[in-house]
């Protein structure tokens, strides 16, 4: 594969998706490449849900132990609540206003990333978060893999059909990883100059 490949020939894309992709004027392999997050976000404060504090914004990864929906008959005001649970043994309590969309896909055991501010909710004393950013993971994602979307500053991108800013996230580390890209233009003495100034920053 090269910059001028066919994104339907990509792994993971395909017919289906290349349609998607292509109504965003997304035609090839460069066309990916070039399309850019509209934000960043700072995922790098990764903890269990023991550690977590309120007034800190965190991601952890944990599993759904329960889920409902209040006012289900009223679906434009329901309330969704999850809690989850991670190997520390503690619950995090997840609410969304008009969390109808993740019905289907919070369902027990289900394998998480969630990234929001923690508060505590009075109640039960649990930690809270409140529409936090989630990712669902596969149980069959390798840490690799899940550390793409956690754990570091990960791109948030515009989602188009059913791809989704994590499939993004995937899309763009595969081609990264198999495409040929072509020589760096800028000469050798300007990349090694930077590179330089760069240490001396960091130290």
């Amino acid at each position: 594969m090269d910059l001028d490949t066919s994104l339907q020939f990509v792994k993971g894309i395909g017919p289906a998706r290349a349609e998607m992709l292509a109504a965003k004027g997304l035609l090839t392999i460069s066309d990916l490449l070039y399309y850019a997050p509209f934000r960043y976000e700072d995922r790098r404060n990764v903890k269990t849900i023991a550690m977590l504090a309120p007034g800190e914004k965190a991601a952890v990864v944990a599993r759904v132990a329960s889920a409902k929906m209040s006012g289900y008959k009223r679906k434009a005001l329901g309330l969704f609540e999850v809690i989850f649970r991670d190997e520390s043994g503690k619950d995090l309590l997840a609410r969304w206003f008009h969390g109808e969309r993740y019905v289907d896909s919070l369902t027990p055991d289900t394998r998480v990333a969630l990234f929001g501010k923690v508060e505590l909710d009075r109640s039960s004393g649990n930690r809270m978060m409140i529409q936090p950013e989630i990712e669902v993971l596969s149980d069959s994602d390798d840490e690799a893999d899940s550390t793409l979307h956690s754990g570091r500053v990960v791109a948030v991108y515009e989602a188009t059909g059913r791809i989704t800013t994590r499939v993004f996230r995937s899309l763009l580390n595969r081609i990264l990883d198999e495409v040929q890209m072509p020589d760096d233009p800028l000469p050798e003495s300007v990349r090694s100059t930077w590179a330089r100034r760069s240490w001396a920053f960091d130290d």
